[in-house]
C-alpha cells in the first residue's frame, strides 16, 4: 500500500465521503493546468458507451466529462481507438513510449489481462503518479513477481479496480460488519459465482478482505471441483477452507448461462446477504441471545449498491490526485492474487 489512508478510506481524521463529496467532480479548473489522463485499451470497459438508464459504464464515459482531467486514448487497434475518439471527442496517441507516458498524471490500463504486466512496468518506469488497472492483476506468478518488483522500486500508486470497495453502500457495510465482530464471531461464509476463479471469485475475496479486515494469504483451501468452462487458463473452481476460525465455502457454477454473484456472511446472531451481483445488500438479525435458535428477520435492505460504480471509483481516484497520502490497494491485491494463483496452480498438478 502506497499512501497513508487505512481501511474505510480515513486520512488524518478525515473520511472521504463518497456519498456526498462531489467537489472533486465539479470544481472549476483552468484547462491548461488540468492533469492529463490516458486510457490504454478502448474496449468495452475502457471506452464502452453510456446507457441512458444505467449511467456511465466505462472509464472513458467518466473521464470525457471530467472537469479534473484532460483525456487521451490509446489502443493497439487504430480502428478501435478511432471509434472511441469519435464518441468521446478525445485525442489519440500513436505510441506509448516512456517519454510520452511520463506526461500523464493518471493512466488507466483496461487491456487484456496478459498485457497488464508489461504496461504496468512501463508506466511505473515512466514515473506515472497514479495507475488504475482493471482486474485481475495478472495470470501467472512470473508476471506477478515482475509487477511487484517494479512497484517496490518505483513511486507510482497502483489502484486495482475491485469496484465494490469504492461504493458508499459497501463502505457503510464495512462499518456494520466491524461492529458485528466486536461482540460476535463470523461462523461461516458462502460465495457463489461463475466465469473463472481469478476473474470473478477474486471479487468476493477482495470484498471479504475489505469488509472483515482479514488477509487471505494464510488460508489453505481444499479444491472440490474445477471446470475450464469460460476461460481455458482460469477454471471455475469450488473449494472450502477455514479462515480465522470461520468456515468458508466457495461454490463455482460451471457452464451456467446467467450472471450470478452472491455472498452470505453468518455471525452468531446476525447475517449479511449480498445478492443480484452485489446490487442488493440485506442485513438479517435474530432475537436476543437468550432466545434459542430464533429465526433471522430482515432488518434492512440496500438496493442499487453498485449502481454508480464508475462515478464512485473516480471520486476516490480524484482524492488521490488531491492528496498524495491517499493510499492505493496494490499490496493487498498483490497478496490476494498470489493466493488465487496458488489455488489455480494446484488444479493443474
Amino acid at each position: 500500500m502506497r499512501g497513508l489512508i487505512q481501511e474505510g478510506f480515513f486520512n488524518a481524521g478525515k473520511r472521504y465521503d463518497l456519498e456526498s463529496d462531489h467537489s472533486c467532480l465539479s470544481r472549476p479548473n483552468v484547462m491548461s493546468s488540468r492533469p492529463k489522463a490516458l486510457i490504454i485499451g478502448c474496449g468495452r470497459i475502457g471506452a464502452g458507451m453510456s446507457g441512458k438508464e444505467s449511467g456511465p459504464i466505462s472509464h472513458a464515459a467518466i473521464l470525457a466529462e471530467s472537469k479534473v482531467f484532460d483525456l487521451s486514448l490509446y489502443d493497439k487497434s487504430p480502428i478501435v481507438a478511432q471509434k472511441a475518439s469519435s464518441v468521446f471527442n478525445a485525442p489519440i496517441l500513436n505510441e506509448v513510449s516512456q517519454d510520452v507516458l511520463s506526461q500523464f498524471s493518471l493512466v488507466v490500463v483496461s487491456t487484456d489481462t496478459p498485457s497488464h504486466s508489461e504496461y504496468l512496468q512501463q508506466l511505473v518506469g515512466a514515473g506515472v503518479s497514479i495507475i488504475l488497472c482493471e482486474k485481475p492483476l495478472c495470470e501467472n506468478c512470473s508476471d506477478l513477481d515482475e509487477i511487484s518488483m517494479a512497484y517496490a522500486e518505483g513511486k507510482s500508486r497502483i489502484l486495482v479496480n475491485y469496484t465494490r470497495r469504492f461504493q458508499p453502500a459497501y463502505i457503510q457495510l464495512q462499518s456494520k460488519v466491524r461492529r458485528f465482530l466486536e461482540d460476535q464471531s463470523l461462523r461461516a461464509c458462502t460465495i457463489r459465482y461463475q466465469r473463472g476463479f481469478l476473474n470473478n471469485a477474486s471479487h468476493a475475496i477482495d470484498l471479504l478482505q475489505f469488509l472483515l479486515g482479514w488477509k487471505i494469504a494464510s488460508a489453505a483451501p481444499v479444491v472440490t471441483h474445477s471446470a475450464a468452462d469460460e476461460f481455458a487458463e482460469d477454471p471455475t473452481i469450488s473449494c472450502c477452507f477455514d479462515w480465522d476460525d470461520a468456515f468458508i465455502s466457495i461454490v463455482g457454477l460451471p457452464y451456467v448461462q446467467f450472471s450470478l454473484f452472491e455472498v452470505d456472511l453468518f455471525f452468531d446472531r446476525d447475517a449479511v446477504r449480498i445478492r443480484d451481483r452485489g446490487e442488493l445488500v440485506e442485513l438479517h438479525s435474530s432475537a436476543e441471545p437468550e432466545d434459542y435458535y430464533a429465526p433471522l428477520k430482515v432488518m434492512s435492505v440496500e438496493d442499487r449498491s453498485v449502481n454508480d460504480s464508475f462515478q464512485n471509483l473516480y471520486k476516490y481516484v480524484e482524492s488521490m490526485v488531491n492528496d498524495v497520502a491517499v493510499s492505493d490497494n496494490f499490496d493487498e491485491v498483490l497478496s490476494m492474487t498470489r493466493w488465487l494463483l496458488k489455488v489455480l496452480n494446484s488444479t493443474r498438478i
